[in-house]
């Protein structure tokens, strides 16, 4: 119940940081469509040229869209979907291109509000490199050029935008792109066109990177980026020539849009994929590991139990029990380094190379040697394994373990007293050729309990970076050692739980219990 309420005051403190996030940046871009259209009334329509009401009304129909692409971008992440902060660096630069414009149209010809006029288009004009700055850095990141080009390019695009903005602010003293005189009226001067070199510089380097790298790209996506990069430019060109008209930025709002759907349903069909893949993983892997309990219920010399709960939904580690011989029974428990498909696999692997080595008669000891021959002969998989494994003489108790870097037992004796096995370890598997593994023997008596387990067990951490540990992994054995197997496997599973209080689990959860009966 504790761990129930930890995760859910923690997904109600992200919700509500994601609630604020949406009412502030709501507030704001409402904000400022209230005040275009609070202006808008205020002087009223027929006092603007019908030209200026074109634009306004599309620089609104634009902000409109871009508030809803950016509170959708917030949603995608807030649902641990991949939205480039760059998109969203760019909508917002846009959405303030579109509110500037639709103002420097508002007040044209008033000249109480010269001053404010220069400004407002100077900040529009400083929104043309800005935006060019972010989409180089949206294409760059989802189309992923090597390292050495991309940090040459990086730095001429920075540099590019730096120039840009510092002749939009020289502007303000030389006038050279535009100026508003006494009457505060708009015009443009004769190096107005210089200002539009950058954006078109910018479309050409951006074209030639989609190219280089078109095999990352499906059809669709490279047509909508072309079209986000042709139609403002072709926009731009036409606004070049025709004054009084700017329809650039709600032109590449609206293709921004589709630039979003377009990406969007490509990530999701590849998220539905790999999701399906995902699946079909855990699922071999969970018909791996023996799950039906009771094990051996023609077996009353001994009871067992294991679990397996993945941090991820495919996991590294495994476990495994399966009779040797009619006298000996065969125990395994494992944690493969790394997590997700690669380490099911190894695990897979692996579990099938122990059991077979163990059923064909070699030891422990001889078994890690075995699997760390066969698994270094594939040559180097990045990974390595600790084991614990053991055979157990069912009639007898008396049992040998090897352990290649694995967590200590615990050990619950029939009196209720707890402690962990503690021996010195051989390295974990898959690490170096030739390495001695050693083996040890040991002995169960009437009642005794034999818990193998995963370091994620002890290295369970709340969020305060607290480590469950071994300390409170035996409190827990004394508390409940004269449970059941089963039942035993859960205190300490809920005792992690409530240790936690919710935060998000790193490494999966893996515990075997046995107990001996006697034969």
């Amino acid at each position: 119940m504790a761990a129930e309420n930890g995760k859910k005051s923690n997904s109600s403190l992200r919700n509500e940081k994601i609630a604020g996030r949406i009412i502030t940046d709501s507030f704001v871009c409402i904000l400022l469509i209230v005040f275009v259209i609070a202006f808008l009334m205020i002087r009223g329509a027929g006092n603007i040229k019908p030209v200026y009401l074109i634009n306004i009304s599309a620089d609104l129909s634009g902000m409109v869209t871009g508030y809803v692409l950016y509170i959708c971008c917030i949603i995608d992440v807030s649902r641990g979907a991949d939205s480039s902060r760059y998109y969203q660096y760019l909508l917002n630069v846009v959405i303030l291109a579109l509110f500037t414009d639709a103002v420097a149209w508002l007040l044209n010809g008033l000249p109480d509000f010269r001053a404010a006029n220069i400004i407002d288009n100077t900040i529009y004009y400083i929104c043309m490199p800005v935006s060019c700055f972010f989409f180089w850095h949206y294409i760059a990141e989802l189309l992923k050029p090597e390292e050495k080009i991309r940090a040459k390019l990086d730095k001429t695009v920075l540099a590019g935008m730096i120039i840009c903005i510092a002749l939009c602010i020289i502007n303000l003293f030389a006038g050279q792109y535009f100026t508003v005189n006494a009457e505060g009226e708009y015009g443009r001067n004769a190096l107005y066109p210089i200002h539009q070199i950058y954006g078109f510089v910018m479309i050409a380097l951006c074209l030639w990177l989609m190219k280089l790298q078109r095999r990352k790209l499906r059809f669709y996506q490279l047509i909508a980026m072309v079209l986000y990069l042709i139609t403002p430019f072709a926009v731009s060109v036409m606004t070049m020539m025709i004054f009084g008209l700017s329809l650039a930025y709600p032109v590449l709002m609206a293709v921004m849009l589709l630039m979003y759907c377009v990406v969007n349903v490509s990530k999701g069909r590849e998220a539905a994929a790999a999701s399906r893949d995902m699946q079909v993983a855990a699922a071999i892997q969970k018909r791996m590991l023996p799950d039906e309990f009771p094990a051996f219920p023609e077996h009353g010399e001994f009871e067992i139990y294991a679990s397996m709960r993945p941090a991820k939904e495919v996991g590294g580690d495994f476990y495994d029990f399966f009779l040797v011989d009619k006298d000996h029974l065969g125990l395994v428990m494992a944690d493969v380094s790394g997590k997700g498909v690669p380490a099911s696999l190894l695990m897979m692997v692996a579990k099938s190379i122990i059991k077979n080595s163990m059923q064909a008669g070699a030891s422990p000891a001889q078994c890690l040697s075995q699997i760390n021959r066969q698994l270094l002969e594939r040559g180097d998989i990045g990974m390595f394994i600790t084991v614990w494994l053991a055979v157990l003489n069912i009639k007898t108790g008396e049992g040998i373990a090897a352990n290649a870097g694995h967590e200590h037992p615990g050990l619950i004796s029939a009196n209720g007293e707890a402690l962990l096995v503690e021996y010195k370890h051989s390295p974990p598997v898959a690490v170096m050729e030739d390495i001695p593994f050693t083996e040890h023997g040991f002995k169960l008596n009437k009642g005794d309990k034999l818990l193998v387990y995963t370091d994620g067990v002890t290295e369970a951490m709340n969020d305060r970076s607290e480590l469950f540990g071994e300390e409170r992994l035996l409190e827990v054995l004394k508390s409940c050692g004269q449970l059941d197997p089963d039942k035993l496997i859960g205190e300490v599973d809920n005792a992690i739980a409530v240790f936690t209080e919710g935060a998000e689990q790193s490494d999966d959860l893996t515990m075997l219990c046995l107990e001996y009966i006697g034969g």
